[in-house]
């Protein structure tokens, strides 16, 4: 994620963290996270792992598929962002092998 998706991301955690009426820290505990952890990623300062995110997901007892869609605004995404996004979303909602695989040579071949 580029620095503008993360803020976003960040930005709409807080927002669905806040409309289920939970703290951070009540957060994090249901996530299995460090609230510090949770507040650096709320704020933009760090880098997000998938495991993480569907930690978080759980925490707020959403699927990772509905995480997705919520915390990501696909207007404010690059078209590969909207790309991955899809795919990801996809992924969570089926896991569907050849999806996964699809995902994995994408990743690679961006890192």
């Amino acid at each position: 994620m580029g620095k503008s998706e993360t803020a976003e991301f960040g930005r709409s955690l807080r927002e669905l963290r806040k409309a289920r009426g939970l703290s951070q820290e009540e957060l994090a505990d249901r996530a299995g996270i460090h609230p510090k952890f949770l507040g650096e990623i709320e704020r933009a300062q760090s880098d997000l792992k998938l495991r993480s995110i569907i930690k978080i997901a759980s925490g707020l007892g959403l699927s990772p598929a509905d995480f997705f869609s919520l915390c990501f605004s696909k207007e404010n995404l690059s078209p590969e962002g909207r790309e991955v996004l899809d795919l990801v979303i996809s992924i969570a909602k089926g896991k569907e092998r050849k999806k996964i695989h699809k995902l994995k040579i994408f990743v690679r071949d961006i890192l």
